[in-house]
């Protein structure tokens, strides 16, 4: 805490008294500077503003408002120079004025001779007992001033500067004490650390301490000021008024009780309170108490004092608007007084940090979820332990989970899925990108019919595991939930219906397609194209399908279709493959039932084509993956249309697997270089894989990296000089089974993990190295570095569902939350 002084002005005269004279210069009288050296002040004790200086300041207004407004002018030169000091000596003001005439300082009287003294005044008349007068006085000030100020002055001065400016209950130490002396008086007396006089600190602080100033303890020393409480023990007129008022008597009982007027009584009030002294609780709390509103029992709970301590802030303070729950943050408390806060109003802060009540029952329940962790619970777990929290925080018998309200809660809730009949996990649907749900939109371009979300979940792994989708029950719920198509109907889990057909209508109209046809051919193909499990689709068969059963066969009447018929219907088929739907568009021209008619093997195989699925294909292709496959690898770039066909699963996951084995690779959004191509450039498939392996080696002792973090590190390779986009490399390198990959829209984060990982692990990934970071600091990181633009509030709120912290007022993201509460306690 250092002396707001320059190192060349803070000299001995300040200590002095008789620098006071100096003030002279200022209109301020030989009488008011004399009446202040015998009251013990120096000039110190106004620059440094000590107890003494604050009392002149209620005193004697106008004095001490004069002497502030000359501090700004004196300093060393001015003391040095002026010749009101000689007053000290008993020099009349007559002869100090005549030196000031003639421009004579103090400094040029050590030297002045008589001589030059009247050539100076040019008076012809002697003055030498004038001059004699003079030298005396100048020799007896010299002689007062070589006569340090007592340390003890000095120190008194300083010290009481110090204990003054500590706010209520702040203790320091002896230490802090030398060295606050240490640093206020190096710099104009040069005092070294071992000129310190700790005698002169210990008398100070037992003066001090016995006068009841100063209080000591084991923390150190405080100043001490008036407690409320203790001053209540004090006897004072009108005191039984105040005792009556914190007992939350009202003026008019109060009134009545002394048999006078209501008015009267709030008079008497008021000029008890107006006389009292300044209180600690006032210092303390004043801020806090006329910002917030805050209520009396949490009040005492949070600050530990008397009940009266409360009532007298409210009668001498005016009560704050601010709620205390809206605004916790920007009280300082500590991390057990939030939850004295939290606990009192029946609040709680949830997994976002964000303050709710537990009223809030569906907020409560995605908060409990949250804490189980992102595994699967069942409903029998969840609401023993949820009850069980809620028994132990006390709380309302009516917050209580059972399986009927715990299922509705599954069901509503965006940050739960289920995971199967009577199973769910936390997972925040918010944070799926509008791309992302785009792409699960996509996989529902099915043909109509009854499908298992198990054939969507199995034929886009890589998908599911990009999205954290563990089942085909969590995704069914997820579509359930914010996926809304016109033609789509979610039915009982994991099931949904395309084209509002019910099962009946779609297990008629397959027996009708496929017949004759073996059961066992039949749930086989009904699993393959449909995602049904066999063993359900057999039974449900054999429970209410029985007459389409004959020795094991299905087995339909299909409407007679005539030579002339079929000759026609050949004549339609110009492609290789039809969606059923186009094909039946088509077929209208022929007939007007030509679905029934011919819309099944039994008719198609005489034309040359079969039914596969949502397809109709030409019986030279075994299956609709080898057509597609023929079809792609037939081209040197193979542009993706987006048309009906090209939406279906079935081509994706065709797609899909050409991109795995480096058959097809791609090199914009939807274009993609067939490895046909490539070997006519003499790249050939080995090579693909060579550069797969290089930086796979390269990249052995990285837990995450991306294409632009290898590349600043230095890596380099000959196929980047080729000149391919960047997402032609990134997918070579996605390729790799031993590599699993995260997507984003500026480039592919890769990790060679053997855990399952997603966005939300590489973010801790990075935050586990800084514990704590500024977010842009973090944003710029993942740019610079990664080559990363994530946009700001994804991020936050990753780190918002995760067990890491994200703090608005700070602007950091921390590991975990007790990172963040070390960091600001």
């Amino acid at each position: 805490m250092k002396l707001n002084l320059k190192p060349n002005f803070y000299t001995t005269q300040l200590y002095h008294p008789n620098s006071l004279y100096v003030l002279m210069e200022y209109e301020i009288s030989l009488h008011q500077v004399e009446l202040l050296i015998t009251k013990g002040y120096t000039l110190a004790d106004f620059i440094e503003q000590t107890v003494l200086a604050n009392q002149l300041s209620k005193k004697k207004k106008l004095l001490y408002e004069k002497i502030t407004k000359a501090l700004p002018f004196i300093n060393s030169a001015s003391l040095n120079e002026s010749v009101y000091k000689l007053a000290a000596a008993g020099l009349s003001i007559k002869n100090i004025n005549l030196l000031r005439e003639h421009n004579i300082c103090y400094q040029d009287i050590e030297n002045l001779t008589y001589s030059d003294f009247m050539e100076t005044l040019k008076s012809t008349s002697s003055k030498e007992a004038v001059f004699q007068r003079i030298k005396t006085a100048f020799e007896r000030v010299e002689e007062a001033f070589q006569i340090p100020p007592s340390i003890d002055k000095i120190y008194d001065s300083l010290l009481i500067k110090l204990f003054d400016s500590l706010p209520p209950r702040k203790f320091i130490s002896k230490l802090e004490i030398k060295l606050y002396l240490l640093r206020s008086l190096h710099g104009s007396l040069h005092v070294d650390v071992r000129e310190i006089d700790e005698n002169a600190i210990e008398v100070f602080l037992e003066k001090n301490i016995e006068k009841g100033l100063i209080l000591s303890s084991d923390l150190g020393f405080a100043k001490k000021y008036i407690k409320f409480i203790d001053y209540l023990e004090v006897d004072f007129k009108d005191k039984d008024i105040l005792i009556q008022k914190l007992n939350n008597a009202t003026l008019q009982d109060i009134a009545d009780e002394q048999k006078v007027s209501r008015e009267r009584i709030r008079q008497k009030l008021s000029k008890v309170l107006s006389n009292l002294p300044l209180m600690e609780e006032i210092i303390i709390y004043r801020e806090s108490f006329e910002q917030y509103d805050w209520p009396e029992e949490l009040f005492n709970m949070i600050f530990k004092e008397h009940p009266y301590v409360y009532q007298f802030l409210k009668l001498s303070l005016k009560k704050g608007t601010k709620d205390i729950l809206k605004h916790l943050d920007e009280l300082s408390l500590d991390l057990n007084e939030r939850n004295t806060v939290l606990t009192y109003f029946n609040y709680y802060v949830n997994y976002e940090n964000q303050i709710m009540p537990y009223s809030n029952k569906i907020a409560l329940f995605e908060h409990l979820v949250y804490n189980l962790g992102e595994v699967a619970v069942h409903y029998s777990e969840f609401i023993e332990i949820a009850n069980e929290f809620i028994i132990e925080k006390e709380l309302t018998e009516n917050l209580l989970f059972d399986e009927r309200n715990v299922i509705g809660l599954a069901d509503r809730s965006n940050r739960v899925i289920r995971t199967n009949k009577q199973g769910f996990r936390y997972y925040n649907l918010s944070n799926l990108e509008t791309f992302e749900i785009n792409q699960l939109k996509q996989l529902l371009n099915l043909g109509p019919g009854i499908y298992s979300t198990a054939k969507l979940f199995n034929e886009n792994i890589d998908l599911m595991n990009e999205l954290n989708i563990d089942s085909e029950y969590e995704l069914h719920n997820i579509y359930k939930k914010i996926i809304d198509v016109p033609h789509v109907e979610y039915t009982r889990m994991p099931e949904f219906s395309v084209g509002q057909v019910s099962k009946e209508e779609f297990l008629i109209v397959a027996f009708h397609e496929l017949a004759p046809i073996s059961i066992d051919e039949f749930v086989s193909y009904i699993e393959e194209n449909y995602g049904l499990k066999s063993a359900s689709v057999r039974s449900l068969i054999y429970t209410d399908y029985i007459s389409y059963i004959h020795e094991n066969m299905i087995v339909v009447d299909h409407p007679p279709v005539t030579e002339l018929e079929l000759v026609k219907f050949k004549q339609l088929l110009t492609k290789d493959i039809y969606t059923i739907e186009e094909l039946v568009k088509i077929g209208q021209t022929l007939d007007v039932n030509f679905r029934n008619k011919f819309i099944n093997n039994h008719t198609l195989l005489k034309v040359g084509y079969y039914i596969r699925g949502m397809f109709v294909l030409n019986e030279k292709y075994n299956s609709i993956e080898q057509y597609f496959t023929e079809h792609i690898m037939q081209q040197d770039v193979f542009h993706n249309t987006r048309s009906q066909i090209y939406q279906t699963t079935s081509f994706m996951g065709t797609l899909y697997e050409l991109e795995r084995s480096l058959d097809a690779i791609r090199i914009e959004r939807d274009l993609y270089i067939t490895s046909t191509k490539l070997e006519a450039a003499n790249l050939t498939k080995g090579a693909l894989i060579g550069y797969r392996d290089t930086v796979y080696a390269y990249v052995s002792q990285m837990e995450y990296f991306t294409l632009p973090q290898i590349r600043l590190a230095g890596f380099s390779h000959p196929l980047e000089d080729y000149g391919f986009s960047d997402l032609f490399y990134e997918r070579i390198i996605w390729s790799n089974p031993l590599i699993q990959s995260i997507h984003t829209s500026s480039h592919i984060i890769f990790s060679t993990s053997l855990e399952e990982t997603n966005l939300t692990k590489f973010i801790k990934y990075l935050i586990s190295n800084y514990i704590k970071v500024d977010i842009y600091k973090f944003m710029d990181i993942l740019q610079r570095e990664y080559g990363l633009n994530l946009k700001l509030y994804k991020l936050i709120d990753i780190v918002n569902n995760s067990s890491m912290h994200y703090s608005a007022e700070m602007e950091c993201f921390y590991l975990n939350t007790n990172a963040f509460y070390e960091d600001i306690y």
